[in-house]
């Protein structure tokens, strides 16, 4: 019955909670994301992550996969793929760029469908604004405002711990392709 109970009120308090406090925490609770986006000049980004550095995003212009140790870089157009060693600090992995924004951002302006964050001191990658549009109590759309401009994503899908499997963040180099290997 305790049980039950303690369930029931879990779950009237996450309803109370605003979508980008429910977001919030299932970022902060998410150990894999999966997402699909479009940006406004049509371009279509899949990316599959997962703490710890892991991560594979692709698109018609870049394959980008990280198994936690070494990234491949593939550039279809210029059949090329650059291999690195992952950078010691380990900053640059998808879920700390992640943490850094819910870290280093404020909410500026928060309506029933639109949230906007603003960073508290230096921006995050040149990041000035995030606008976060929410629909049904989902997020569909984001604009970053950065410092070289301004790019609109439609969030064509968000899943949080996926089931992910070890072969999402291998690489295979396309036989004829040129490597650059940095390792």
């Amino acid at each position: 019955m305790q049980v039950l109970a303690l369930s029931l009120i879990a779950t009237l308090c996450l309803q109370a909670a605003s979508p980008f406090e429910q977001l919030v925490t299932q970022v902060r609770t998410a150990t894999a994301l999966q997402c699909q986006l479009r940006s406004s000049s049509g371009e279509d980004i899949r990316i599959v992550a997962t703490r710890g550095g892991k991560l594979r995003l692709e698109s018609k212009q870049r394959t980008v996969v990280s198994n936690g140790a070494i990234v491949w870089n593939y550039v279809p157009g210029q059949n090329t793929v650059t291999i690195a060693p992952v950078p010691s600090s380990g900053n640059a992995t998808f879920d700390r760029v992640v943490f850094q924004l819910l870290e280093r951002y404020r909410v500026e302006q928060q309506s029933s469908g639109r949230v906007i964050l603003v960073p508290t001191g230096e921006p995050v990658y040149g990041v000035r604004r995030l606008v976060l549009d929410f629909r049904s109590g989902r997020l569909r759309a984001l604009t970053i405002e950065a410092t070289g401009g301004s790019e609109q994503w439609q969030v064509r899908s968000l899943r949080f711990n996926p089931a992910v499997s070890a072969e999402q963040f291998e690489f295979t180099v396309p036989v004829g392709a040129e490597v650059v290997d940095m390792r």
